[in-house]
């Protein structure tokens, strides 16, 4: 999961600051920085932010997002 990114497709709450929250709005890209800790949180990086998220609401919520293939890696 870490390094991957996803569009979410309803609304979902992050924590930033270690305090604050935040609504991440459906049709937002995340990209996920870290391995999930043991409370099952994942960092993830939204609009130069870095949250934390639940795996599950990423998994329940998101829709992975495929990158292109570099020209290097075509065949």
């Amino acid at each position: 999961m870490r390094g991957q990114s996803f569009r979410l497709r309803t609304p979902t709450l992050g924590i930033f600051n270690d305090k604050d929250t935040t609504v991440v709005p459906a049709d937002a890209v995340i990209t996920v920085v870290s391995d999930p800790d043991s409370t099952n949180h994942v960092y993830a990086l939204y609009e130069g932010r870095k949250i934390l998220i639940f795996v599950r609401d990423i998994r329940e919520r998101g829709t992975p997002l495929v990158s292109e293939p570099t020209r290097a890696t075509r065949h």
